[in-house]
């Protein structure tokens, strides 16, 4: 049981039925499944986790174009999945396989306020933001807050796939500036897409520290969830990038995290840039 079942004593699959009128969320590539199966599995050689994924080799690229995109950071290039496992360590090639299995189980909703390459180039712009800032702040997390905020408006799809009409007039608004994502979701349904995400996660069987990331990552009432200062900073930027993000960035990190406000700048404005490559192999 995870994080958020054992803290609210719901399963997940009957919370997202609740929420969504029956959805049930698609199942993750099988390879993907295998492999996790084998990160799990501390009598597993590296070996044979890099041979299960390389059965995939258009997993294999994704992870390993992902791994070496300037918005990842990684300080040498990495040129098999063997390698990456030696450098990022198990932990870190689970979230980004769990990353990549969430972007084939999405829903790709067609028309509307939704639009999917704006919505994977906010996600990249989030993800690549976050983790140059935590590697000034905390290194330790920069894998997980990549991962993330990657993923933290990943019910964002399913939304606008069940809900249409009615979540499409909400992301229209929050698009025009009327009001913050989360605020229109709790006016007119009772939830927000944080909320709906942490329940994906655990249905999906995300790692605890994940979960609760995607779930705190504009701040819930919930001590127990206590997602990292990267990815509740990068839960201020919109997909659709506006004049004074940065700015809201600065103010939010500079107070208490020793980071000065041209330090932030430079870090988002740089990290910004990054994501642009990162976004083609999500969108």
């Amino acid at each position: 049981m995870g994080i958020l079942a054992r803290l609210l004593k719901k399963r997940p699959e009957d919370q997202l039925r609740s929420m969504l009128g029956g959805y049930r969320l698609q199942s993750f590539p099988a390879i993907v499944l295998k492999a996790r199966t084998l990160i799990r599995d501390e009598d597993a050689a590296n070996c044979d986790i890099g041979s299960c994924i390389s059965q995939d080799p258009g997993l294999t690229a994704r992870v390993l174009k992902t791994v070496n995109s300037a918005g990842f950071g990684m300080r040498r290039r990495v040129d098999s999945v063997d390698q990456a496992i030696a450098l990022l360590g198990r932990v870190q090639l689970e979230s980004l396989l769990l990353a990549h299995g969430v972007g084939a189980a999405l829903p790709k909703p067609r028309g509307g306020a939704f639009q999917a390459h704006q919505f994977w180039r906010g996600a990249a712009r989030r993800a690549s933001v976050a983790s140059a800032l935590a590697k000034r702040i905390h290194p330790a997390t920069a894998g997980q807050c990549f991962t993330a905020a990657l993923l933290q408006n990943m019910a964002v799809p399913v939304l606008a796939s069940v809900l249409r009409d009615k979540y499409d007039d909400v992301l229209s608004a929050a698009a025009n500036g009327d009001e913050d994502l989360g605020d229109l979701e709790r006016g007119v349904f009772g939830w927000d897409h944080a909320e709906v995400g942490s329940w994906m996660c655990e249905s999906w069987s995300f790692p605890d520290a994940l979960t609760a990331a995607v779930a705190d990552h504009h701040g819930a009432d919930i001590p127990e969830l206590d997602a990292p200062i990267a990815v509740r900073a990068v839960a201020l930027l919109p997909d659709m990038p506006a004049a004074n993000d940065i700015d809201r960035i600065v103010a939010y990190v500079e107070d208490g995290h020793g980071l000065d406000a041209d330090e932030v700048r430079t870090i988002v404005e740089q990290a910004e840039d990054d994501s642009v490559e990162l976004a083609r192999l999500f969108a």
